[in-house]
């Protein structure tokens, strides 16, 4: 397993739903791949990975399990609705 880096102070700024992007790699220092972020076209697993991503103990991947999350509902929502 590779070695997970530190935030710096600046990343850690950064450590929000609008501004997560900000932070390059986000895999170097424990949190997903942006990939992840396709897993909402598919609402149920988007909702899995977030719920995994909030219960974690990084919070690069708590961050990015509420986002998830909210786009997974939102899609959901969605497509009810449609």
């Amino acid at each position: 397993m590779a070695e997970i880096k530190q935030l710096t102070d600046e990343q850690k700024e950064n450590l929000s739903l609008f501004k997560i992007h900000k932070i390059k790699k986000p895999q170097e220092y424990g949190g997903w791949s942006p990939l992840i972020n396709m897993t909402v076209i598919v609402p149920i697993v988007g909702f899995v990975f977030g719920v995994i991503g909030l219960r974690s103990e990084n919070e690069i991947k708590k961050i990015q399990g509420q986002g998830l999350l909210i786009g997974s509902i939102a899609l959901f929502a969605y497509y009810i609705l449609k």
